[in-house]
């Protein structure tokens, strides 16, 4: 009897052993298929953070990319209107010592002057202005307007009139200490009378001293600054932006191929 016993507990005893080895088996088989599974679709509870943060900043670099190229490429327009007795330049620099690139010129003062420029983008641009009278009265008239928030006058605001104290002159030329204008009086005063242009802006006539009665042949260089309220980053900034996204892009695709 204690024989029988014994065969049945040893037959047990291996059923069993052999059934748990099968589990443990059947059970490692699926724990290695789902490891390999978490680690070819990036699921890894370990690296699947480092994955969403890698992709936030990928994004993050994208858009920084994309927003300075479009912000190099609407560049911000300078927009003249004016009346010059007798004749004028009108010159766009990025220096306060130089005068630039010619923008516009004329010499028939009751017709009104409209000019279109583009600023240099992220630094301070400087409007030069080089009027000259031929006898009698002399005298500037002017509105300038930016066309976006990226630039402002001296003022703190995108427009900028004669007769305003952002608009500085002098006898010497550009670059010289610059002194307020002198105000002659609104548009439509003699004896240049009412120009054409202006719209609801209302800038005055201006010159180096008050000259409706005056006779003279001044030179009178006038300046404005026009200051950047987005600084732009240097060229040497967005190269090295731009090769760290290409080795940041090359890494993600060498993890990929390596299956992690």
């Amino acid at each position: 009897m204690f024989s029988s016993v014994g065969k049945i507990y040893s037959l047990f005893k291996i059923l069993f052993v052999e059934k748990r080895k099968r589990l443990k088996s059947k059970f490692f088989y699926r724990w290695a298929q789902e490891l390999l599974y978490r680690q070819r679709m990036h699921r890894s509870p370990v690296q699947r953070p480092r994955s969403l943060a890698m992709k936030k900043f990928l994004l993050a670099a994208l858009f920084l990319a994309a927003n300075i190229s479009t912000g190099q490429a609407n560049a911000t327009t300078l927009n003249s209107t004016l009346n010059v007795d007798n004749t004028f330049r009108l010159y766009l620099s990025t220096s306060n010592n130089t005068l630039g690139t010619l923008v516009g010129s004329g010499n028939d003062w009751p017709t009104t002057y409209s000019f279109s420029s583009a600023l240099t983008a992220g630094v301070t641009n400087f409007l030069h202005i080089v009027a000259t009278n031929e006898g009698g009265p002399g005298g500037l008239l002017g509105a300038f307007t930016l066309s976006d928030g990226n630039f402002k006058f001296a003022n703190g605001t995108q427009t900028l009139l004669s007769g305003d104290a952002g608009l500085t002159q002098n006898l010497t030329g550009v670059g010289a200490p610059g002194n307020a204008t002198v105000n002659e009086g609104a548009n439509g005063v003699g004896p240049w009378g009412g120009r054409s242009g202006y719209g609801s802006l209302s800038p005055q006539w201006v010159w180096n001293y008050y000259s409706n009665n005056g006779d003279d042949f001044n030179t009178v260089y006038f300046s404005a600054s026009i200051l950047s309220t987005h600084a732009v980053p240097e060229p040497g900034s967005i190269a090295l932006m731009g090769l760290g996204l290409l080795a940041l892009l090359g890494w993600r695709k060498r993890k990929q191929a390596s299956g992690f």
